[in-house]
């Protein structure tokens, strides 16, 4: 993934984004057991039912960084800045997961919303 191509679609969104491999992941703890109580049976198949919120926040980021965005999206009546990643874990499946996630220009963060 190009970092300008990265950039130049988040610059379409919001003025204030910055390279979002500076941009600070957080996956708060009640988004995960929520994560992991909704969508358990999709962790489960893609042997992410033990991860832990900084082991995802690693991943997310890693993701983010070489990894195109979909959906990138302003949502003007919950004033939400929000795009989605999609990753691909290997095994005797190979499985694909898409992670919605939600941009803080303001702190220049990035937070988990959910993921199918």
């Amino acid at each position: 993934m190009d970092e300008a191509d990265q950039l130049m679609g988040l610059n379409f969104l919001d003025r204030l984004f910055g390279p979002l491999r500076t941009a600070a992941v957080e996956v708060a703890p009640r988004k995960l057991a929520y994560i992991k109580q909704e969508k358990g049976d999709t962790l489960r198949r893609v042997g992410l039912e033990e991860i832990t919120a900084g082991e995802l926040e690693e991943l997310i980021h890693d993701k983010i960084t070489s990894n195109y965005l979909y959906n990138l999206e302003i949502n003007e009546q919950y004033g939400v800045t929000k795009f989605n990643i999609m990753i691909e874990l290997p095994g005797d499946k190979p499985y694909k997961l898409v992670l919605a996630l939600k941009y803080h220009p303001e702190h220049h963060r990035i937070s988990l919303i959910t993921c199918f």
